[in-house]
Parts: structure tokens; sequence; C-alpha cells
């Protein structure tokens, strides 16, 4: 069953264990921009700046106050910073607008008001972002796919700072916008006409133009997403019957920091241009195929209906009973783990770290911006989460686990994990950085200790985020 809009937790429960639901239920604590925004606050407080990839937001007319305070110190100091404002639950550009003074605030339905990343990565002079498209099978234990193939989506006039605020064809990269634009079918530079690439012409541009280390940012990407995803691990109800295909929007900056702008529970799958046709035909098969799913004739469907009504009705009777018991365990647990030192009623986690895994041998001695993720029976989607025994492991250990303060440790073990391999990964870059401007310090171009220098100047910014 696959439909735009949430389903009911009936529709969920009655399916088949032949059928497939593309929603997960509470999987709008990461899609609806409001709860987005508490969940990752709160991450934030607990784990850290490895949380730092979403631009400062507030939640009106909840954090009015907070965000006037905010505006206020910025304009003692002369930074009249742009403010991008919209609704908390719409998609497709709907209701977006920008701001420069507070007086231009205006709105009558609850908003998210985001800091606007100012310095973004341009081609050709236009503002672009990036749809990723992510496979979730199950939050408990994690197990998500990331399409290997996605939507570079242009503004279709060219971005400054300076621009008309209300310039929406500049500032925004939505195409339900964007192809409205006089200019959209028209022939642009560098990126030529509409207003979208795939992943193939943005590598092509990013690697041969520019110099850009695309496997370096894709691996940054992934981090973003895994960390976006955990903050639902812990909310999602579980439900055999359930995926759901998740369109994540990311900004790169001029520092090629990858920046979350909201996640879309049904990203669009219309095809407005010749790029859509290359991308998403293909990409819901191999959904398809990730999911292993077959087509079904009614009389399979009548008939797993009924079995599955008479294991349900058994499997209730059962639940009772187990609930009991695990209702006695879980207090003699807790009241052990009290005992041990554990503040009661205390929400916060630990401030001894968990123990840190290493990585194999193996891995430790290869670049991990280079490591390969693909599979033979996942088409062109690659394993996100998990992707090698220890996260396997990781990820199983969350699955069953009821008590909260149990899965917080369970979360924070990940993310320690996850935060040491991004550590991992930029030392390894910046080595490779020094290399390079070695190598090239004997050489008499400019142009190409310049580039290695900025290219360097990245990597210097992504380990500053994480110290």
């Amino acid at each position: 069953m696959w439909r735009s809009g949430h389903f009911r937790l009936s529709e969920m429960l009655g399916a088949t264990h032949l059928q497939r639901v593309n929603h997960f239920s509470k999987s709008g604590v990461i899609t609806n921009k409001g709860k987005l925004l508490r969940a990752h606050r709160k991450a934030r407080s607990v784990f850290g700046k490895t949380y730092d990839f979403v631009p400062t937001s507030f939640l009106l007319p909840t954090e009015y106050t907070k965000f006037v305070k905010c505006y206020s110190e910025q304009a003692m100091n002369d930074e009249k910073k742009i403010w991008i404002c919209k609704p908390d639950n719409s998609a497709c550009g709907r209701k977006i607008f920008l701001i420069r003074d507070l007086s231009d605030l205006k709105y009558d339905q609850q908003v998210v008001v985001q800091s606007y990343i100012e310095r973004p990565l341009t081609i050709g002079g236009y503002k672009v972002d990036l749809r990723l498209y992510v496979l979730v099978k199950s939050f408990r234990p994690l197990q998500c796919y990331l399409y290997k193939d996605g939507l570079a989506r242009f503004g279709t006039q060219k971005y400054t700072k300076d621009v008309d605020l209300n310039n929406l064809y500049a500032h925004l990269t939505n195409t339900s916008i964007n192809k409205f634009s006089t200019t959209c079918k028209t022939n642009k530079d560098v990126i030529g006409a509409g207003c979208k690439w795939d992943f193939v012409q943005l590598r092509e541009w990013a690697v041969k133009t520019t110099g850009i280390d695309w496997d370096y940012l894709w691996s940054r990407i992934r981090h973003t997403i895994i960390m976006s995803l955990l903050l639902a691990v812990p909310v999602v109800r579980q439900e055999p019957q359930c995926f759901e295909m998740f369109g994540f929007d990311i900004i790169v900056d001029d520092k090629l920091k990858p920046w979350l702008l909201e996640v879309n529970c049904s990203p669009a799958l219309n095809m407005d241009e010749p790029t859509d046709r290359r991308v998403k035909p293909k990409l819901l098969a191999d959904t398809m195929l990730v999911l292993k799913h077959q087509e079904i004739s009614p009389s399979k469907l009548k008939e797993a209906s009924l079995k599955d009504r008479v294991q349900r009705n058994s499997m209730e009777k059962q639940s009772s009973k187990r609930m009991r018991k695990v209702s006695q365990v879980s207090k003699v647990n807790t009241s052990k783990r009290y005992t041990n030192g554990s503040g009661i009623g205390s929400r916060r986690l630990s401030k001894q770290t968990s123990t840190k895994t290493k990585e194999t041998t193996e891995n430790q001695s290869k670049m991990l911006k280079h490591m390969d993720f693909s599979m033979s029976d996942i088409g062109n989607y690659e394993k996100l989460y998990p992707f090698n025994d220890q996260t396997i492991k990781m990820a199983n250990a969350v699955t069953g686990v009821t008590d909260s303060m149990e899965m917080q440790e369970k979360i924070k073990d990940i993310v320690d994990h996850m935060k040491s391999f991004e550590k991992q990964l930029i030392s390894q870059q910046r080595q490779e950085m020094k290399m390079k401007i070695k190598k090239n310090s004997n050489k008499s171009s400019n142009q190409m200790k310049s580039m290695t220098r900025a290219q360097e100047d990245q990597v210097a910014a992504a380990a500053k985020m994480l110290q």
C-alpha cells in the first residue's frame, strides 16, 4: 500500500505479512519541521557538536521571545542576517518567505524561522541543493539504504547575497516554484536548460571542473543522514509491514559542509524534466528490489488475512502474560541500576563515555571515504546503516528495548561510534591534503597551490566542528 499521506494505525496493523505499507507510525518526528527542530535541539544538548548540521532555528510563536533576543544580539553587532520562514508542516515551497528586518515577520500559523545559509555552494552562479533518497526498512534495528543517484536542484536566477529577498527564483531551489520561472527552460550558464541535474552530472562537474573531493563530501552527507535517522529510533513504532522512503534536502555551503534543511515523508515522484526520468523510475524499481516485494493475487491476500487474524488473536492472549513478566523484570532492573549510582528521576545520560569500539585493521588501513557500501541485490542503493559487523551489533542492541534510559544509552553508543568514524575520516582527509600540498610545493603553478589550500581550509572547518 502506497500513499502520500499517512495511514491510520488500524490500517498498518491490519496489513498482512504479504503486504507493505510505505509509512511508519510517528515518523513525523523527523518529517515535521517543528518536531525535527525539537528532537535535533535535544540531541545537540546531549551529544554535542556532532549534531551541528542544522542552521539556528526557532519555532514560532512558541519561541518568539528567544528569536527576538537572538535577532537583537545580531543587530547590536551590525549583523542583519537573512532568516527564512517556513510553515512547520508544509512542502513544495508553499508560504516560504525571507526576512532581514523583524518588522517583515508576519505569519498566521506555526512556522519555523531558520538562519539562512548566505554562502552556499553555487554552480554557474546559481544556488543548488541536494535531494537524497533514503529507504528505511526498519527502525529497530535501524536498517536503511541511501540511493546513490539523486537530484541537484537549482534556482533559475543567479544568486548573490544582495539579490532581492522577494526573488524566490534566486533564493529557493524548489522545483515546484522554479518551474514557473521564465528562465527555467532557457539555456543557462553551466547548468543548461531546466532546473535539475542528476548526481552523475553533479559529480562530473565537482571532480573535473572544481576539484571538489566528491567521495569526502558524500561521506559527510552519509554521516548527516545517519545522525538524523537516529532521532527517530526511540520514537517510531516498529511494525514489520512498514517501510518508508524519505527525501532528505541538504544544502552544501562554500566550505563543503552539509546542512540539513528538512526531511520529506513523501518525496515527489512526478517527472517534470528528463532528469526525473533518468532517476525516479529506476529508484522505484530498486526500492521494490530491496523490499523483495512480489505481486499478490486477491485469493492469496484473502488467505493471508485470515491466517494473520488467527495468529494475532493467539498472540494477544500470550502478550498479556509476557507483559506482566516483563514489568516485574523491568522493576527489578531499574532498582538495581539506581542502587548502582544512577540518580533517581535523572533524565540525563551519564557523563562517562561508553567504551569506544575500534574499527578493524582492514578498515583502518584504507581511506574511509573510499569504502564501498553497495551490494548486488539492492540495485543502485548502498548500505547506509548498519554498514559493517560492528554497526550491525550496535543496531541489533536497540531491538526490543523498552526502557527509555536504556534506549538513550544504546543510542549514545551508536552516536559515539559514528562520531569516532567521522573524526577518523576528517583526519585521513587532512593527511591527504597535506601530502598534496607537499607534492605541489615544488611546482610553480600558483593556481594548483591555492586550490589545495582551499581544500585544506574546508577540512579544517569540518575538524573544528567536531572539536
